[in-house]
């Protein structure tokens, strides 16, 4: 992610996650509530992996008030903005790490609900950051993705953003880019919903829920059981 400048786009990167202008990334948050209801599950610990700025993280703590809340992110530009916004609440704990290593500081079989929100396609070995992920969901414990299923179309960003956000949208763009050359030269990686299954298969985990937004919107999200509790 070089070029990035995280103390700028700390900034101004929850305007370009805001409802209005990604609106399928808050149908995350309520869908995670679904499937924690349809369960049964009042979740205890939550862990964001690669938290961000904890937009999405703060709406567990108004929802979940009494859970733990575990926020890893490897920017400390981004866990600054975080503290902002959750540093004065009881329960909540920020791991600047690479997500495999503040996974690895975490106890097995604690988390009930474990979140890659935008994060899993930068992850270097995903398939170790799975089998961790497995290791530490508490028996009706659930993960939960979101993430891109192919590369933006740059020129339809170009051409919608620089009108709106003329200003802003330079740093966020740099962030875009980093995304697109990332995926064509190896560095990052998206999933189709069969890839999906078998990288969390392989470590142990079923699927039990998913929803794209495919042609409109090239997201999708999936939740993960697993196995032997799915």
């Amino acid at each position: 992610m070089a070029g990035i400048d995280w103390d700028a786009l700390a900034q101004v990167i929850d305007v370009f996650s805001s409802e209005e202008y990604t609106p399928v990334l808050h149908q995350f948050q309520p869908w995670i509530v679904d499937q924690l209801d349809a369960r049964d599950l009042e979740p205890a610990h939550f862990v964001d992996v690669g938290c961000g700025t904890a937009l999405l993280s703060q709406r567990w703590r108004e929802w979940y008030p009494d859970a733990g809340l575990t926020l890893i992110d490897e920017s400390g530009a981004m866990l600054a903005r975080a503290r902002q916004r959750l540093g004065r609440e009881e329960g909540v704990r920020f791991v600047e790490a690479e997500a495999l290593a503040g996974l690895d500081a975490l106890e097995s079989g604690s988390v009930d609900a474990l979140i890659f929100c935008r994060s899993l396609y930068a992850l270097p070995d995903p398939a170790k950051v799975a089998s961790r992920a497995v290791e530490l969901l508490s028996p009706a414990g659930l993960i939960f993705f979101f993430d891109f299923t192919r590369a933006h179309d740059l020129a339809a960003l170009d051409a919608f953003y620089q009108e709106l956000e003329p200003e802003r949208w330079p740093v966020c763009r740099a962030l875009t880019v980093d995304f697109i050359e990332g995926l064509a030269d190896g560095r990052y990686r998206v999933y189709s919903e069969p890839e999906l299954v078998a990288l969390w298969g392989g470590a142990g985990a079923e699927r039990v829920a998913y929803q794209t937004w495919e042609p409109d919107y090239p997201q999708h999200q999936a939740c993960f059981a697993r196995a032997d509790a799915a």
